[in-house]
């Protein structure tokens, strides 16, 4: 499913399973506005070869430094089980909010954020981050904003740096970089 620039596009109570990208988003590519509610992305693959196109398996939010692309909202939603270079389950370089969610079983096979990885804002809550594996940042790895709260990050797996969550080192020189976790667990990763 490929969202443009200037798409609004809404998913409700739909599945988006076992799809393949060469570029990413192997699920949803995502350049507008997008909205997923109630819904599975499951066992997608965006291209793990290892190029910088390789990110989201599942969804990649993309921003091309547009005011108005790249927004994404993921509620009551399951992504699993989805695979690609960064980003198993979703890649973001725009803005994401995910909540009421679980992110489960999701692989980057080349670089970080076997769950998530995001280069901008990110907002997760109440959400469940579970089972996924990456290079760095097993469940989460994010350069830029990060607010996690009420959520659950576990069983995360990564091989470098980082089991459950990782901020890279952009955010540490960044003015604009924050991370704030509230109520949150971190534990078994």
């Amino acid at each position: 499913v490929r969202n443009g620039r200037s798409g609004n596009l809404t998913m409700r109570a739909t599945s988006v399973d076992d799809n393949e990208a060469r570029e990413g988003g192997g699920g949803i590519f995502n350049h507008g506005e997008l909205i997923v509610e109630q819904s599975t992305i499951r066992g997608n693959r965006g291209d793990t070869d290892g190029t910088a196109f390789g990110a989201g398996g599942g969804i990649a939010n993309e921003d091309r430094g547009s005011a108005d692309s790249g927004v994404a909202s993921i509620s009551e939603s399951l992504i699993e089980g989805n695979r690609a270079a960064n980003g198993g389950g979703i890649s973001n370089s725009g803005t994401v909010t995910i909540s009421d969610s679980e992110v489960l079983d999701n692989a980057a096979d080349v670089g970080a954020g076997g769950g998530i990885s995001s280069t901008d804002e990110l907002v997760v809550i109440r959400t469940r981050i579970g089972g996924n594996a990456a290079p760095d940042g097993g469940g989460i790895r994010w350069f830029r904003s990060a607010t996690i709260t009420e959520s659950v990050i576990e069983g995360n797996q990564a091989s470098g740096n980082g089991g459950g969550l990782y901020q890279a080192g952009l955010a540490t020189t960044d003015a604009n970089s924050a991370a704030v976790l509230d109520a949150t667990t971190v534990r078994n990763n």
